[in-house]
This record gives structure tokens, C-alpha cells and sequence, in this order.
């Protein structure tokens, strides 16, 4: 799993940013609360309930970032296969033919078979 740090970073903790509550907390939970793919931090204190979100202008860095070095790679893996290399074609016996109206022809002979 990727941290997003530098690689001086990694399995290191850094102080960003601060942030204080004027009530004692009571429990802190990291959940995606928005389905959004993003994670926030849930903070429960004696006056409520308090949800801190990243910050998208970063979020989109970081995913550009990744994004980069990943295509990077797979070009690195591309170039580095042996040319000439053909994809495998499907098995004709494991594809049914649609026809227009929507049945596989292994259905339709079946429809005619039961009518006749």
C-alpha cells in the first residue's frame, strides 16, 4: 500500500497540522462517511460530533501523482516485453452469437425446437 510520502517519510509520522477541541474527545474513528473513495476523520467530543475532511487540492496531487508513476512503470513493463507477443483469441464454443432480436442462437434453436 502507497503512504503518498517521500520516500525519507515512509513509516514516519509528520505534524501538519493542528487542531484542538474545546471539550474533552470521546472517541475518533477514519471512515469513507461521504461514499466519495475519501476517508474522514469522525471526532466525538462532550459537545458533538465533528468530521474533519482532506483537503481535495491535495487529494488530486497525490492521485496525479500515483497516476504518473504508475503509467510510468507500466511503460517501463511494455517496453521490456518481447515483441510480437498475441493475445489469446476467445474460444468460439464459450461466446453464444446475439442475434437482433437478443437471444443467443443456442436459445432461439431452443424456442424453435419447443414451437415445432
Amino acid at each position: 500500500m502507497e503512504s503518498g510520502l517521500a520516500p525519507r517519510l515512509q513509516g514516519e509520522f509528520r505534524l501538519l497540522w493542528r487542531r484542538s477541541f474545546q471539550s474533552p474527545l470521546l472517541s475518533m474513528a477514519y471512515v469513507d462517511l461521504t461514499c466519495d473513495g475519501l476517508c474522514e476523520l469522525a471526532v466525538e467530543s462532550l459537545k458533538g460530533l465533528h468530521i474533519l475532511q482532506h483537503s481535495l487540492t491535495q487529494t488530486a496531487s497525490l492521485i496525479l501523482q500515483r497516476l504518473r508513476s504508475r503509467a510510468s512503470a507500466l511503460e517501463k513493463c511494455l517496453a521490456q516485453s518481447p515483441a510480437g507477443v498475441e493475445l489469446a483469441e476467445p474460444d468460439p464454443e464459450m461466446q453464444a452469437a446475439e442475434d437482433p432480436d437478443g437471444l443467443a442462437r443456442t436459445d432461439r434453436e431452443e424456442v424453435a425446437e419447443s414451437n415445432g
